[in-house]
């Protein structure tokens, strides 16, 4: 899978405004031994096909992870995965809660 890094609050709020269809965003902190496990598990699957994948370092990019726990109106966790469809999210999970099945399921029809 091929991630499209998200660090600045203006692309962030261009993406959700702006872009069709399904948008995966995962949190990740790559000082975190469990959000590189998740990493992994995603990256096994073909979400991809399903979403418009994008990851944003919760470390580096400390103010847009923020932002977007705020604009989605749940709490910042990490790891975390947020699902958006016109720049609403409908779907976010975190930790061991992340899978494959849980994010497809919750995609909506359409």
């Amino acid at each position: 899978m091929i991630w499209t890094n998200l660090s600045e609050t203006a692309q962030l709020e261009q993406i959700l405004e702006a872009m069709p269809g399904d948008i995966l965003i995962f949190k990740h902190s790559f000082r975190c031994s469990i959000s590189a496990a998740i990493k992994n598990r995603l990256e096994k699957g073909q979400l991809q096909d399903h979403f418009k994948v994008f990851m944003i370092d919760v470390v580096e990019s400390r103010p847009t992870s923020l932002y977007l726990a705020e604009k989605a109106n749940v709490v910042h966790q990490s790891p975390q995965v947020l699902l958006f469809r016109n720049g609403y999210c409908y779907f976010h999970a975190s930790h061991f809660d992340i899978t494959q099945h849980t994010i497809l399921a919750a995609k909506p029809e359409g």
